[in-house]
């Protein structure tokens, strides 16, 4: 009893050990947010890397596609036809579209591979001739219907 008479009622020794039981709390707890936060950079950083990498192959990946054309020995399209197709594509898949020039030298580099010919002769509905590619054509309404 004369012991405790004898100490102080707060001797400091509770109020440290309070204080650095915080001070752990609070490091373990802004630890823990720095580690969150280096997750969600990191996932954020492999979202846009996966974009990124599926725009640098758009024009590919929408050549292999064919979701809006058909590939018809006896079709042809504009090369401004099969930009926009391109471009609704890319639209659809939240990617931004190459420029035209960079789109078309592609397709251009690639034509033997997806079996079409370029051509300066393609005939325009109003009269006239453009740019464009034989052995492709634009999907009517009911062959993309019929797709889904």
């Amino acid at each position: 009893m004369e012991l405790k008479k004898q100490l102080p009622a707060d001797c400091g020794w509770s109020r440290m050990a309070q204080e650095n039981a915080q001070r752990r709390e609070a490091e373990e707890k802004r630890r823990q947010e720095e580690q969150r936060k280096r997750e969600v950079e990191w996932e954020a950083r492999m979202r846009r890397r996966k974009l990124e990498e599926l725009h640098a192959y758009s024009p590919e990946y929408f050549m292999e596609s064919g979701d809006s054309f058909l590939h018809d020995p006896r079709g042809c399209i504009s090369s401004r036809e099969l930009y926009d197709l391109y471009c609704r594509w890319c639209e659809n898949k939240a990617l931004l579209p190459h420029p035209q020039r960079v789109f078309l030298l592609y397709v251009s580099k690639h034509a033997a591979r997806y079996q079409i010919h370029h051509s300066s002769n393609i005939p325009l509905p109003g009269g006239g001739h453009v740019n464009g590619y034989l052995g492709i054509r634009c999907l009517t309404e009911e062959e993309r219907n019929a797709r889904g």
